[in-house]
């Protein structure tokens, strides 16, 4: 008796079914792999932006401090030695000017 080629059909075509399986979870995988570094980079980058705004934010205020520092009348009388030369007084309120 012959033997038919159906069940060499079947079983290429449940090989076949189990490759295209193997294939789909595989790529599910490297798909939640790549995911999750990328994750973790964005969380790299973002702590890395977070450290940086720290320190710029630190580096204004040191720079606020000695603006004010540089701008007080006492310090430029300091500097200049004598207030009466040249003539050093406080502003009026109409003088000042506020900028925001």
């Amino acid at each position: 008796m012959k033997k038919s080629p159906a069940p060499q059909k079947r079983h290429r075509s449940i090989f076949y079914l189990c490759i295209c399986f193997w294939a789909i979870f595989i790529g599910e995988l490297l798909t939640y792999t790549w995911c999750r570094v990328q994750c973790t980079n964005v969380g790299y980058a973002l702590n890395r932006t977070t450290n940086e705004h720290e320190r710029l934010l630190a580096i204004q205020k040191k720079l606020q401090i000695e603006l004010s520092l540089l701008k007080s009348p006492e310090r430029l009388v300091a500097v200049t030695g004598r207030q009466d030369q040249h003539k050093l007084v406080m502003p009026t309120s109409e003088q000042v000017i506020t900028i925001k």
